[in-house]
């Protein structure tokens, strides 16, 4: 054999060893390529599981938070990640978003909101990071592991697990579409205060803002509450003047020195006068202050909503008799004896008067010494300052201009508690045909009282006449009119304009302009400034003079976020002026014919949102509002931050809209039938008395323990009951024809009822045109079905217009109807709706 040869085979033999090699590794190489892109494979499918997760969770969010919307979180996320191991260890079936390859749901581990991974062994329980209530927290953490991912060739020596997260945030939705052209005057404002002024110059002597209050004793049923006691120390006045007033100011801002909160705000310090700290804001509105006529920057702000009484001390002697301490009790109103907001109808205040009757012992007749107080025609010196010797009498004016007992007649009298008292007495009206309670008629604004102090059988000095021992009759010679200021005189009573300016007590019965959203008001008095109110209301009104006085307030406001079924509703198309009623125009893709018809059918296409107020004017003017391109400041435009109104002469397309919206007819709609087993579009679901399934209704309010009470919001999303409106501030609708105003926010509302007002106060056909009253008739639930709500004003402005009705609710939108979140984290308490946002 040649050398060449056996080179050659050699060199094969090399080759053949080489290639074997070469061929394993390739296989090798060709393994880690082909089970890397599987793991990769399977790596992107799990994030799109953990991903769907999330965002299902996220969607799943309902406000108010309870145990029952963690559990529909938590459960809505799983069910959407898919087949998995829950971190109990306990097996979650499911057949949405399957893995690849194989992967059985028990090598696929999932953790909700926790710090660790699962490693072959969970880490601890799910909802620890962050802890507590994951719908309170306002963040899902989605962490998926997939355990002994399969391989292409199993001899390989690792098994890598992958591991996945997702999490989303709730975030307040920015630029919105899909609204109904429906305004609402804001219900909730981003800051308030009471203000405590001196009725008779105005000038500021307490300012305290109210903070949020939901569980409020007292608090009637379907409003915010708001106290200011949760806001520091009481409001402290070293001295009370005869008439106080507490206004009461609302703000679309937030108030200044609120953290993260820059100018344009709500100031409450640096003012003198009431007038000009309801009247800030150099280029934009700040507050709206009740009672204040007018319209910023002129209102005017001469009378609260609550009244407070200084009243001065002394000796009284053989001088007519002084009046003290003065209050009104509530005796058959909705709120309290001083402050009420109803706009049909009248009810009452029990008045009560301490006197300081003096005394003057006096020779009454007869002989010897008969000092018991008893005059029975034989005794000599003795008390004759005494109850039956003094007659009270009151007279009412109230600020529309009507009037009850102004002549202070005998059918208008206040009875003492015991006609033998002496020195301070208490007086007060009975209830009776000759001593009745004060009448407050509705939307009357100030009612103001004046009392008349008649004296017999005692000496008075000064003496006006007629008065003294033997004179056994009331005569009006011997009288004095009193008003807030003391003694009036004794011959002329007072007017009525002097008596609106300075009352002995009044109370205030408010409407839709004179005092907006406020719908209950409770002073509270802390006698020692300790931090606790000792009375509440009554006497709470009325502080002498000569000493610290310390107040707390508690607010109660019409058309905050629903909690409970049986609130009662409220009307949202409200207005005051002669042609605006909540009707906007928000689509310029809409004919002028059909904006309140197609509007409420479709909703608007554009985008909205709500107003910075950081610009100067706020905004555009409406012959412009939608002619793009805009100049500076409304250069951004898309999405919109105003809203342009429109006439009531359109609100008739209204009628026609929600039918077709809710029912799929424009006229006569029949309610569909109820089904037990599900939900029927159309039906009103506010109220679990309304329909046999409840699965889709709205949070129930606890009072039957068996059957899985206290419930978050379960309105189903897609229910056409469930609408987008605009908030715009308070002043809205109070002027005619078109008019511009900016975005407060935007909220979600369901509609239970809706119908069209005759020009008699009554509805057209008889009732509402909304026909599901199902469970209206309910004695136990008087809120469910289509009833209206009880204060509904079918007069006024409203009359001849389409009323509609129902409740706010915290709605959480799909990312498809919104520009995203706006980064600031959702409020679960306001009404501005949210998005879940992807965030990792």
């Amino acid at each position: 054999m040649s050398a060449r040869a056996s080179s050659s085979r050699d060199q094969a033999g090399v080759v053949t060893v080489f290639f074997a090699l070469l061929i394993g590794l390739i296989m090798i190489i060709g393994s880690l390529v082909i089970t890397v892109g599987s793991w990769y494979t399977h790596a992107r499918q799990l994030q799109t599981k953990v991903d769907a997760g999330a965002l299902a969770g996220g969607g799943a969010w309902a406000f108010p938070c309870t145990p029952d919307a963690d559990a529909r979180i938590a459960t809505t996320a799983r069910t959407f990640f898919g087949e998995h191991v829950a971190a109990d260890g306990s097996s979650v079936p499911g057949t949405y978003n399957q893995q690849i390859g194989g992967v059985e749901g028990n090598q696929l581990f999932v953790t909700l909101n926790q710090a660790g991974w699962w490693d072959d062994a969970f880490p601890g329980a799910d909802f620890t990071q962050p802890a507590g209530s994951v719908c309170e927290s306002l963040t899902l953490d989605v962490k998926a592991t997939e355990s002994n991912s399969p391989l292409l060739w199993g001899w390989l020596p690792f098994v890598p697990d992958i591991k996945r997260k997702a999490r989303v945030e709730l975030q307040e939705a920015h630029g919105l579409n899909h609204l109904l052209p429906i305004a609402v005057r804001v219900p909730r404002p981003l800051s308030s205060a009471a203000v405590f002024f001196d009725e008779t110059n105005g000038n500021v002597l307490a300012v305290r803002y109210f903070q949020d209050a939901a569980d409020l004793t007292g608090l009637p049923a379907g409003l915010e509450g708001y106290s200011t006691q949760l806001s520091g120390g009481p409001a402290a006045i070293a001295g009370l003047p005869s008439r106080t007033g507490v206004a009461i100011a609302l703000s679309f801002l937030p108030a200044c020195g609120t953290p993260g909160t820059s100018p344009p705000c709500f100031e409450d310090e640096g003012f003198a006068s009431v007038d000009s700290l309801c009247n800030q804001g150099d280029a934009t509105q700040i507050v709206t202050c009740y009672h204040g006529p007018g319209s910023w920057p002129g209102q005017d702000i001469t009378t609260g909503l609550h009244f407070l009484r200084g009243y001065a001390t002394g000796t009284v002697g053989n001088g007519p008799p002084r009046l003290r301490g003065a209050f009104l009790e509530n005796a058959g109103c909705e709120s309290n004896g001083y402050f009420n907001s109803i706009f049909v109808g009248a009810c009452s205040a029990r008045l009560t008067v301490n006197v300081d009757l003096g005394s003057v012992v006096e020779n009454v007749g007869g002989g010897g010494d008969d000092d018991d107080d008893d005059d029975d025609d034989g005794g000599g010196p003795e008390q004759t300052r005494k109850a039956e010797n003094v007659e009270l009498r009151y007279a009412l004016v109230r600020a529309d201009g009507t009037t009850f007992c102004d002549a202070y007649g005998s059918t208008c009298e206040l009875r003492p508690v015991d006609d033998e008292a002496t020195g301070e007495v208490m007086y007060a009206t009975s209830g009776t045909t000759a001593s009745p309670h004060v009448p407050l008629t509705a939307a009357s604004g100030a009612n103001a009282i004046a009392i008349q102090v008649r004296v017999k059988e005692s000496s008075v000095s000064p003496n006006p006449g007629s008065c003294g021992v033997g004179l056994r009759d009331f005569h009006r010679n011997c009288r004095w009119f009193h008003v807030g200021s003391g003694i009036f005189g004794t011959g002329t009573a007072p007017s009525s304009s002097q008596i609106l300016a300075s009352p002995v007590q009044r109370a205030f019965m408010g409407d839709l302009d004179q005092s907006g959203p406020v719908k209950w008001l409770r002073i509270g008095k802390d006698h020692d400034c300790d931090g606790d109110a000792e009375d509440l209301d009554g006497p709470a009104g009325t502080h002498r003079d000569d000493s610290a006085a310390c107040f707390y307030v508690d607010m109660g406001l019409k058309g905050g976020m629903a909690r409970d079924q049986d609130e009662p509703p409220f009307a949202f198309t409200e207005g005051s002026g002669p042609s605006q009623m909540g009707s906007v125009e928000c689509d310029p893709a809409i004919s002028q014919g059909q904006i309140l018809t197609d509007g409420v059918v479709n909703g608007c296409s554009p985008f909205f949102t709500r107003n910075a107020f950081d610009s100067f004017p706020t905004c555009p003017s409406q012959s412009q509002f939608f002619a793009l391109p805009k100049a500076a400041p409304f250069d951004d435009w898309p999405p919109l931050d105003c809203v342009k109104t429109r006439p009531t002469g359109a609100m008739n397309q209204l009628l026609d809209g929600l039918n077709l919206r809710i029912f799929g007819v424009r006229s006569n709609p029949s309610c569909p039938p109820d089904n037990g087993d599900g939900y029927v579009r159309g039906r009103n679901y506010w109220h679990r008395e309304n329909n046999d399934y409840d699965g889709v209704s709205f949070a129930w309010d606890g009072d039957t323990p068996s059957e899985g009470d206290d419930l978050t919001n379960r309105l189903d999303p897609a229910d056409p009951r469930l609408v987008m409106l605009f908030l715009t501030p308070y002043d809205s609708f109070s002027g005619s024809g078109q008019d511009v105003f900016p975005i407060v926010s935007l909220g979600s509302f369901y509609i239970t009822g809706y119908g069209r007002i005759n020009g008699s106060g009554g509805f057209q056909g008889g009732g509402p045109e909304d026909p599901c009253g199902d469970g209206s008739d309910s004695p136990a639930y008087p809120y469910a079905g289509n009833d209206p709500p009880p204060d509904l004003n079918t007069s006024g402005a409203s009359a001849g217009g389409t009323v509609v009705w129902g409740h706010f609710v915290k709605h959480v939108t799909q990312s498809a109807d919104t520009l995203g979140g706006s980064g600031t984290p959702c409020d679960g308490s306001s009404l501005q709706p949210c998005v879940a946002v992807l965030v990792e």
